[in-house]
């Protein structure tokens, strides 16, 4: 199939994933640990739901792994639908993996207590807490978030989000971008997420509007390219 024949069900799996946030925003999902006025708290969980989620939308990125793009050559000048696009990519590229995490945390304490609970709540500390949640959240931000767009970008196809825009980003120059530049480019855009909200104006920053670029692109001679 064309990646282009994916964008419905990306759009559909968007909206339904968004309607399940907000009328389940209360549960737990991933891990959290937390030491306040001397309480020490614990939570970790994935409800079903979730889980149903996550496997459902890494099985969408992986079909757009394997789809067929046709490239339009035309530039894809819009700043604004690729800042939407790459928010609706960081929600996905948190909440898939995030989910599995929790699941993994509630299998662990399964194994520690011998009852199952789809979410785990506990006020005593036990071995690895810590070491979980604080590893949890750097493999999130610097391993699981960058190679969910550097692969797409490698592999010259549109992640999730760009998918619905109906655009991809390409190298200035060559069929492909080589991996490891793609894995630069993703992780300095995964750093600059911790400038918030700094990083929402940096795309504006060495805009070129004629030649589909911004800052980023500016820095690993890329361009956003619309395909058929």
């Amino acid at each position: 199939m064309k990646a282009k024949d994916f964008r419905w069900f990306v759009l559909g799996y968007c909206a339904l994933l968004l309607i399940g946030l907000a009328f389940r925003s209360d549960e737990t999902i991933g891990i959290s640990a937390d030491w306040k006025n001397g309480e020490y708290s614990y939570q970790a969980g994935s409800a079903p739901w979730a889980i149903g989620f996550a496997v459902v939308g890494a099985v969408l990125y992986l079909l757009l792994l394997v789809s067929r793009v046709v490239s339009s050559s035309r530039r894809m000048s819009h700043l604004f639908r690729r800042w939407v696009a790459g928010f609706i990519d960081f929600v996905w590229a948190m909440l898939i993996p995030t989910a599995f995490i929790g699941l993994a945390a509630v299998l662990s304490e399964y194994r520690r207590t011998g009852t199952f609970d789809w979410l785990v709540e506990r006020q005593e500390q036990q071995a690895g807490d810590w070491f979980y949640a604080i590893v949890s959240v750097l493999l999130l931000m610097f391993v699981v978030a960058p190679s969910y767009f550097a692969i797409s970008w490698w592999r010259g196809k549109p992640t999730p989000g760009s998918c619905i825009f109906n655009f991809r980003i390409v190298p200035d120059q060559g069929a492909q971008l080589p991996f490891w530049k793609a894995g630069l480019r993703a992780l300095l855009g995964s750093m600059a997420l911790l400038a918030w909200p700094c990083w929402i104006l940096a795309y504006w920053v060495k805009r070129d509007k004629s030649s589909g670029k911004f800052w980023l692109d500016a820095v690993f001679q890329t361009h956003a390219e619309f395909f058929e």
